[in-house]
């Protein structure tokens, strides 16, 4: 595979003038007087809360803004953010509490729990759980513990969120890497991972995850979270998946940039994960959006693939108003997910998957469960007709 010999991609030419003002201010150490030579544009402000909103950095937008005090900055504006930022301290210091309690309950039962993201992040790249916002919860656990957790977790009230569409053949399981639950009384969800990644994504085993562990001093009951490399690979593959379509997810990459990695140190565990072109693409990112600066050895994997995905991913950064988990409509989801894959054995495993028969199959044609098995052979045909227009699917089902 080719190497780039230097990332000359100028992406912020791409984008609006809103847009360059936001990751502009994003930067870690960011120029005032190139900040506020944006004094003299017309900015579009709504449009710039819209962008902030949606990428999810209201809270150290505002931080940033309050310690450089940018007084051309209009005062409705810093009242937004401001209003915001104290909302998310105290949804926070909210989710930091419903942790304490579910990582109690975990280790009272002897369940071996990962948490991936939530306050423990905030804490861990930012120093400061206030800086981060989290809506959920994201635990994982050993695959064949789920019964259990899902077990403990009702009995405390929880309900597991199950989606509207149907399934047949456990679909789910094959498409899906973890279940949502909910608590009456908590605006907060859990999710309960029994992988990091949907398939085909390769990845290291639960017992090699645990080993790397680290524990977290931000509550009392002792809480744990991935090492340093699982995190870096874990919240690349992430932030790939979703087409990197949040900024927040690229800041978070930054800091971790930015704290310095021993790449000799990240290249085995790189390895267990075989996302090497996806940590190029999200190096190119950085670097271009962020201005995150590279070091020699990280310079193998700026390859034309890297390069590739990177060109990929600035489609749905641009595209804001489509405030989705993944804006399938804009291009193929399907074909950036195939692109997605490293070599040709996941290629295949991420092809037979699509092939594997889905509820809008029964919707078309319905046999009875005894038969199901049957949606196998038949999948290309009802796929292709639905494809066509040939065959409509019944709503009503």
């Amino acid at each position: 595979m080719r190497i780039m010999k230097e990332n000359k991609i100028n992406f912020l030419t791409q984008l609006p003038l809103e847009m360059n003002l936001l990751l502009d201010l994003l930067e870690a150490n960011f120029d005032v007087l190139k900040i506020n030579s944006y004094s003299k544009a017309d900015i579009n402000w709504k449009k710039f809360l819209q962008l902030a909103k949606h990428h999810r950095v209201i809270p150290l937008l505002y931080s940033k803004l309050q310690k450089n005090e940018s007084t051309w900055i209009p005062e409705s504006v810093m009242s937004f953010l401001q209003n915001k930022y104290r909302q998310n301290v105290f949804s926070m210091l909210q989710l930091t509490q419903e942790m304490d309690s579910i990582g109690r309950m975990l280790n009272k039962n002897n369940i071996r729990a990962l948490f991936l993201k939530g306050p423990i992040l905030g804490k861990d790249l930012y120093g400061d759980i206030g800086l981060r916002s989290s809506k959920d919860l994201d635990i994982l656990i050993p695959s064949h513990e789920f019964q259990n957790v899902q077990e403990l977790l009702m009995k405390h009230g929880y309900i597991e969120r199950k989606e509207k569409t149907c399934t047949i053949l456990k679909e789910e399981r094959l498409r899906t890497h973890h279940a949502e639950f909910f608590h009456p009384n908590s605006r907060f969800s859990i999710e309960i991972h029994w992988r990091l990644n949907d398939l085909p994504d390769k990845e290291p085993s639960f017992t090699r995850l645990w080993e790397r562990r680290r524990v977290s001093q931000l509550t009392t009951e002792p809480l744990y979270y991935l090492g340093e490399e699982d995190l870096f690979c874990y919240l690349i593959s992430h932030g790939a998946r979703h087409g990197w379509f949040r900024l927040r997810w690229l800041v978070d990459i930054d800091k971790l940039l930015r704290k310095g990695i021993d790449w000799e140190k990240y290249r085995n565990v790189m390895l267990e994960y075989s996302n090497e072109h996806v940590i190029g693409q999200s190096l190119i990112l950085a670097q271009g959006l962020l201005k995150t600066p590279l070091n020699k050895q990280s310079s193998y994997l700026l390859t034309r693939k890297a390069e590739e995905l990177a060109h990929w991913a600035m489609i749905y950064i641009k595209s804001i108003e489509y405030d989705q988990p993944f804006p399938k409509d804009l291009i193929p989801y399907n074909k950036y997910n195939l692109v997605l894959q490293k070599n040709i054995i996941q290629k295949v495993k991420f092809l037979l998957i699509l092939s594997y028969p889905t509820y809008k199959d029964y919707q078309i044609f319905q046999l009875p469960k005894i038969l199901h098995f049957l949606y196998f052979p038949l999948r290309p045909v009802l796929y292709t007709g639905r494809k066509l227009g040939l065959l409509k699917i019944n709503e009503n089902i």
